[in-house]
């Protein structure tokens, strides 16, 4: 399932997506020159790309990367979980400058060779790096994080259970981890943020909500938590879900849409505005508080619905 969201400058949107198994968030600003911000923010994203060393990203491909995104006047997309590089390959086609982002390093040795002209083009930066929501910064050369790459199957994840939901064996490497707030800043604003990173979408979801309103992108989408807490049941998902939309709502997304999705690994071709919103199964945007009226669900497939009791009041 998928959540998507629309941020409001003045007019924006969530938009929760629910589908093969995945919930997708995304959020739109109002329309910009996205241009002249690009220009404007160039400085900056050169002296955070600083910070992309670690990754093994050298501040000169930023530079190059952003570089071309300013004279081109290209629009800027996240994918965040790479993974066999569909989504990319649909944001590249539609004209986008892509900066993709995979923990496994399998997935990031694939794109680079799949997508080498455009990487030589400088419209796609590939980068193996971990992300997490706090200031926890490590590199391969001291250790990195453990993360866990399944032998049988295209599933990998910095969480064991969630690696090996289907079985081991597992095969266990070290990668660079850094925050999500770091990879932003390090970029000018983007059009669109796609997160799929196993269950820990929520740490750069709250990255987006915490950035000043002129450098959100204009939509994010990602996929839902699937939180299974037997302790505390605010952590459980859809409800842990529903949080992240009123964390949105409440920093400028005050429209949403829900869908099933494409498949497992893809988000799809569409892009926000074009997206079916599976509750009420058209391209419109919902805003927060009916979404919280309707409950976290699709049209005859209810997931929570009882907006009583909804821990959240609508904005």
């Amino acid at each position: 399932m998928h959540l998507v969201m629309m941020s409001a400058l003045p007019m924006m949107s969530v938009l929760p997506v629910l589908g093969g198994g995945l919930i997708c968030a995304v959020l739109r600003r109002s329309q910009m020159s996205l241009f002249l911000l690009a220009v404007s923010m160039l400085s900056q994203a050169v002296q955070n790309g600083a910070s992309l060393k670690l990754t093994g990203m050298s501040s000169s491909k930023v530079h190059a990367f952003t570089s071309s995104l300013s004279s081109s006047g290209s629009t800027l997309v996240f994918d965040i979980g790479l993974n066999d590089g569909t989504d990319t390959s649909n944001f590249l086609s539609r004209g986008h400058s892509v900066v993709a982002v995979d923990a496994n390093p399998q997935w990031a040795k694939r794109a680079r060779s799949r997508f080498a002209k455009e990487i030589s083009e400088n419209r796609l930066l590939v980068i193996n790096v971990g992300l997490t929501g706090s200031n926890q910064t490590t590199t391969a050369g001291t250790g990195g994080m453990p993360f866990f790459i399944s032998r049988t199957n295209t599933r990998s994840s910095f969480d064991y259970d969630k690696a090996t939901k289907h079985g081991p064996p597992i095969h266990t490497i070290h990668v660079p981890v850094i925050p999500c707030s770091t990879l932003f800043a390090a970029f000018p604003e983007a059009f669109f943020v796609k997160i799929d990173i196993e269950e820990l979408d929520h740490v750069c979801v709250r990255a987006v909500a915490m950035m000043p309103r002129d450098q959100q992108p204009l939509y994010i989408a990602w996929e839902n938590a699937f939180k299974r807490s037997t302790v505390n049941v605010m952590n459980k998902w859809p409800i842990f879900d529903l949080e992240l939309v009123m964390g949105l709502a409440r920093n400028g997304f005050p429209h949403v849409k829900m869908s099933r999705g494409f498949t497992g690994t893809s988000f799809g071709p569409y892009l926000p505005d074009q997206i079916i919103d599976c509750y009420v199964n058209t391209s419109g945007w919902r805003t927060v508080p009916q979404f919280v009226h309707d409950g976290v669900s699709c049209h005859g497939d209810v997931l929570w619905h009882e907006p009583r009791t909804a821990p959240w009041p609508a904005p």
